[in-house]
């Protein structure tokens, strides 16, 4: 029997997405990004901020099938390579959970309309938080 490929499930996450509302507020805006390229054998993505007019690139990604699950593994720039496993997919959502890492230990995202949320949960400084991003997709 053969696997079912799970990628071609996750097409809707493929381009370019900025959150322009989470640090909105800040005195010098910063804007989060995901930018995701669906592959036949994997999707890949950046992440970073921009800021006036510097984008920084702050994680390199990759979603990749092994057998019958998805894996997230993730670059953070001067950091070691984590991997977070499936927990959960369906047609307008995917969950990734390491458990043994503290922040974040789950990695969500959620399409809604054209919208993209971006959760990301775990303990920070001996507390639970929950990371929301709420991207929107923009031609480039």
């Amino acid at each position: 029997m053969e696997n079912k490929n799970y990628l071609e499930e996750l097409n809707w996450l493929d381009g370019f997405w900025i959150d322009t509302t989470t640090f909105s507020s800040m005195s010098t805006p910063k804007k989060p990004f995901e930018h995701w390229k669906w592959h036949e054998d994997s999707i890949v993505g950046r992440g970073g901020t921009i800021i006036e007019l510097d984008t920084s690139v702050t994680e390199n990604i990759i979603i990749k099938q092994i057998d019958s699950s998805l894996i997230y593994i993730v670059r953070v720039k001067g950091k070691s390579m984590l991997s977070y496993n499936m927990e959960y997919n369906q047609a307008d959502s995917i969950s990734f959970e390491n458990k043994a890492h503290d922040f974040p230990s789950k990695i969500s995202y959620k399409k809604q309309s054209k919208t993209l949320l971006n959760y990301l949960q775990g303990v920070s400084y001996e507390m639970e938080r929950k990371l929301k991003f709420s991207y929107v997709k923009v031609d480039v």
